[in-house]
């Protein structure tokens, strides 16, 4: 994080908010006798795997961003 003092209040929690967001919006789920390229939810599977990488990776940089300073852990970057 190239500028952590910048992620703080609102900022942090708004992020924090669409990490738990993205776990359910990302989550890949069989559904009886559906197509295999999409979910439930009419989003391609192949488009949620990208955008969940991309979550990980964010969440993996926050994790290091509270870890790095001492804090204790949000929940969500724990479920992530």
């Amino acid at each position: 994080m190239k500028h952590p003092w910048t992620f703080v209040g609102d900022i942090e929690r708004s992020v924090l908010l669409g990490l738990q967001c993205m776990i359910v919006d990302t989550a890949v789920r069989a559904r009886g006798s559906q197509s295999l390229d999409t979910d439930g939810d009419g989003l391609e599977v192949s488009t949620k795997l990208v955008v969940r990488r991309a979550t990980a990776r964010l969440a993996y940089i926050l994790f290091e961003h509270h870890a790095n300073r001492g804090e204790e852990m949000p929940d969500v970057i724990g479920e992530w």
